[in-house]
């Protein structure tokens, strides 16, 4: 049985790049732009882990893994970022981290 992913990431080429990568590692694979894309379907599929930028305009990805909490959604979430800020990456890892 194929696992499930969601990539959400505003950047299409690392989007795509990594849907590619996964869907040859045999995963079934859903890609969004935005997390309020992400959100406005959440009822129409599943993920057993989101692979999820950080950094994106309007919500970010601490803010979709608070608001994946409000709707008591428990999966996993690894992050990914472009951001060279070591201190950055870490406050907002940690940030999702303690707020699942």
């Amino acid at each position: 049985m194929k696992r499930h992913l969601s990539v959400v990431d505003d950047d299409a080429s690392a989007r795509n790049g990594l849907a590619r990568l996964l869907r040859a590692a045999g995963y079934l694979v859903n890609t969004f732009n935005s997390a309020s894309k992400f959100l406005d379907t959440l009822d129409e599929h599943s993920s057993e882990c989101i692979l999820l930028d950080i950094r994106m305009p309007e919500m970010s990805g601490d803010e979709l893994a608070k608001e994946l909490k409000k709707r008591n959604v428990n999966t996993s979430i690894i992050v990914i970022t472009a951001d060279y800020d070591e201190n950055i990456k870490q406050d907002r890892c940690n940030r999702i981290r303690t707020d699942r």
